[in-house]
């Protein structure tokens, strides 16, 4: 575990997030709810919040339960 957090320790955080999102089922192209918001995932912004494009366009999601729609 220690060898494994140094190594991630040296990545530059687009690279965290690159590996972040390549690991995750939801964060690009599932169709979502949040708290009554529903759009499709379109990855991570910079600071690492899920972006939804919904009807009203891209929204970042800083906060709340992601479900499946």
């Amino acid at each position: 575990v220690i060898v494994l957090s140094l190594h991630y320790a040296k990545l530059s955080r687009p690279e965290i997030l690159r590996k972040f999102e390549a690991c995750s089922s939801y964060a690009r192209g599932k169709a979502v709810q949040v708290e009554g918001v529903l759009g499709v995932t379109m990855g991570l912004d910079v600071n690492g919040f899920l972006l939804v494009k919904t009807a009203a366009g891209l929204q970042t999601i800083t906060a709340g339960g992601v479900r499946p729609a």
